[in-house]
């Protein structure tokens, strides 16, 4: 009997990408980056290498899974490179170098389901080991040959009951012609130095060993055609425009491109510049950062909010005096200190402090900038 073809039917894990905590910022364990690692838990070590294989530039950032747990067949993670080709990855979180008792178990499982048509055979299968691997165990890794032997020779005491449970997988007929023509130097290790090397180059670095800030992320251009976020504080500038007495006044319409006056084109380019300078550093928090750092946008909305308010109160001849005056308190707020987007990771700017003040118009904090219910306030 042949080895069945892999379905390629099973039910996989995907992880959310990894995320920054903005509280380690700055505050590096004092802890070295390799004794940080194997000192992880099995399952944080586990998902230490899926952070791993995110940051590297080799793989298919929608192709990297994580299945282990119960039913994994001998699977941690899988991931494929950037021309398709599947690589297995197994991870050992032990305090000492792994023996090749230690992964026998693991070889007959590759074995055992690849023959059975359950799982993809890998082009390669990466042992990632906390401690590494130890001298005989590299030995046996560079002879593929030995291995092979070393895995039939233990197989009834190592594998036999170790693959499935509540029955043994006995190495006859079919299946033991499949092992011994397996091609066994797919079997390899990845230094845990190169995979923490690697890592510490990534911006992932700050999830598990704090230290420096990550860099600013390069600000977003403002789309021609008008996003869906934007029509609020768009509208206000329209005011603002519509009273300079101009016939022709721009037109936003969401999804479309804005129709904008040569006259008033580089006053609305300016403007957008400022909003999506803040949300460039918003979406970046979101996507980047933890949950419970994504409250340092609000904080930072709230103060440049409470900073600007008296300013934005005052009675104006025209809203472009009100919007200018706004706009020129928030650039200038240095009270931020609070904040650690200010303060720690520095992408805040006047740039960024003037965007503000357009997302509160979006988040209706601040009503527009032509007359702005001025008796309200008085």
């Amino acid at each position: 009997m042949k080895a069945k073809k892999s379905d390629n039917t099973l039910s996989r894990e995907r992880l959310s990408p990894p995320k920054i905590n903005l509280a380690r910022l700055g505050k590096s364990s004092d802890l070295d980056p390799l004794t940080l690692v194997q000192n992880l838990s099995p399952d944080e070590f586990e998902i230490f290498v899926y952070e791993w294989l995110l940051a590297s530039e080799r793989y298919d950032r929608d192709e990297i899974y994580r299945l282990g747990g119960a039913g994994d067949k001998g699977r941690d993670l899988l991931a494929r490179d950037l021309e398709g080709n599947l690589e297995q990855f197994q991870c050992k979180r032990y305090k000492e170098p792994l023996t090749p008792t230690h992964i026998y178990s693991e070889l007959g499982k590759l074995c055992y389901y690849s023959y059975r048509g359950e799982i993809e055979t890998p082009k390669t299968y990466w042992i990632v080991a906390s401690h590494d691997v130890g001298s005989k165990l590299c030995d046996l890794l560079r002879e593929p040959e030995k291995l092979k032997a070393q895995l039939l020779k233990n197989w009834t005491a190592r594998c036999q009951k170790k693959i499935t449970d509540g029955r043994k997988v006995e190495l006859t007929g079919d299946f033991r012609d499949y092992v011994e023509r397996f091609d066994f130097s797919i079997v390899k290790s990845k230094p845990i130095m190169t995979i923490i090397n690697e890592y510490w180059r990534s911006h992932y670095r700050y999830i598990r060993f704090g230290g420096d800030r990550p860099e600013k992320p390069k600000p977003l251009t403002p789309p021609e055609q008008i996003a869906e976020s934007e029509p609020p504080y768009l509208y206000a500038l329209l005011e603002v425009c519509r009273e300079s007495g101009r016939r022709e006044l721009p037109l936003f319409q969401i999804g479309k491109t804005a129709e904008i006056p040569e006259y008033f084109q580089p006053f609305i380019a300016e403007q957008r510049d400022y909003f999506y300078s803040f949300e460039t550093i918003r979406r970046a928090v979101r996507d980047a950062f933890t949950e419970n750092s994504y409250g340092s946008v609000d904080d930072l909305c709230d103060a440049i909010y409470e900073i600007i308010l008296t300013t934005y109160r005052r009675k104006y001849e025209t809203g472009r005096r009100r919007l200018d005056e706004t706009l020129d308190c928030a650039a200038k707020a240095t009270n931020l200190q609070t904040s650690p987007l200010y303060s720690d990771l520095r992408w805040i700017t006047p740039r960024e402090q003037k965007g503000i003040c357009h997302h509160l118009v979006n988040d209706k904090r601040l009503n527009g900038w032509v007359n702005a219910d001025d008796d309200q306030y008085f």
